[in-house]
Parts: structure tokens; C-alpha cells; sequence
């Protein structure tokens, strides 16, 4: 495992704008992990299911109501932030997406896509930005969102006063992700980081 993040969902912020109402959210946890195979024969699947869901499923089984795993491409819009080992001072915006009804494994990832340059434009609080495309899901009854997109505030403050940078623009980053994502099925909370590896 090079790297290893785990997200709490603790974190409620007193905001005047709600960037978008949210599906009932069901994670107490966001866990995130990059595991390099050994070989270029093994796949990232099969790295997986003989490395990490084994310690998973032991290690979680007694806590965890269930477990979720997937695979996912990430594509990293914006990363002016670094982060020491331990809690990050600033907290993260979680948001799992589904494609809109209109929208298909072409078009939906197009629409993140293009949506990339204008969040970072106008989320101006935000120090890190991550698109998780999702590849596939690794584990059976996995909810089948299409991405995880997470944003970075250094502060709880950069996210309650910097989310936009103007309200206009709220309106306009809120019509651009309607274009490209079900709002009934988003599922957005707010988490405390914590960087293990």
C-alpha cells in the first residue's frame, strides 16, 4: 500500500448556501487506498481481493454494518495541498454521483469532465480537488454511483465563506452539475481527514 486516507464523517458546517441537498447519507467512513501491484500481471482486482478486502473484511466485520469497495480512476483537478501524516486541519466535502437519467458512460464522464475547470474556478476555498471515475465495484451490492468527487477546504471556514466565490456562481456551478448528475441519488457529507500512510 503506498498511500493510505481515512475520511470521518463528523463534520457538520453552519453553511448560508447548501451546495446541493443530499440522499439519506449512510458512511460513517470514506476509506481511501493506493495499492501497487508487483507485477504488471496483476490486476488492480486481484490485488485487491488477496491483499486488502481480506484484512478488510476481518478487520471491519465486527464494526461495520457493511463495507463498500471500488475501483476507481482518479483524476486530480487541483492539488495545492500537501498533507503530513496525521489530521489535516481543514475538512472534505464528499460527493457520490450518479449519472443523470440522460447521461451514459460516455456522456456523464464528459460533463465531469468540463464541470473540472469551473469548480476550481469558482470553489475558491478549495485547496484540492479529486474525480474518482468509478471502474468498477469490488464488492457485491455496492450502490452502482458512477463517481466520488472530493474536495479539500484547508479551513471549516474556507468551505462555510469560500465554497463560491460568488452567489451568482452558485447558481451556475449548481445548473452545470445538474447537467451531468441525478441530484436525487447525490449523497454529499463533510469529513475529517486523517492521512495514516
Amino acid at each position: 500500500m503506498r498511500q493510505f486516507i481515512v475520511n470521518v464523517n463528523d463534520v457538520s458546517p453552519n453553511m448560508g448556501v447548501a451546495p446541493l441537498d443530499s440522499a439519506p447519507v449512510p458512511y460513517d467512513v470514506v476509506a481511501e487506498m493506493w495499492i501497487e501491484a508487483a507485477s504488471a500481471a496483476q490486476s488492480a482486482t486481484e490485488l485487491y481481493n488477496t491483499t486488502a478486502s481480506p484484512a478488510m473484511v476481518q478487520g471491519l466485520s465486527s464494526r461495520a454494518a457493511r463495507c463498500h469497495s471500488y475501483l476507481v480512476n482518479e483524476v486530480v483537478q487541483k492539488d495545492q495541498q500537501s498533507f503530513a501524516p496525521g489530521r489535516a486541519p481543514g475538512v472534505n466535502l464528499i460527493s457520490a454521483i450518479t449519472w443523470a437519467a440522460d447521461k451514459d458512460d460516455k456522456t456523464g464522464p464528459q460533463g465531469w469532465r468540463k464541470h473540472g475547470p469551473l469548480a476550481c474556478r469558482v470553489h475558491v476555498g478549495m485547496t484540492r480537488y479529486v474525480q474518482n471515475y468509478i471502474a468498477q465495484a469490488l464488492t457485491a451490492g455496492a450502490p452502482t454511483y458512477n463517481g466520488v468527487a472530493v474536495l479539500y477546504f484547508p479551513t471549516l471556514q474556507d468551505l462555510e465563506q469560500r465554497l463560491y466565490d460568488t452567489p451568482q456562481n452558485a447558481e451556475v456551478i449548481a445548473a452545470d452539475v445538474k447537467s451531468f448528475v441525478n441530484l436525487e441519488k447525490i449523497v454529499t457529507f463533510y469529513t475529517t481527514q486523517y492521512t495514516l500512510k
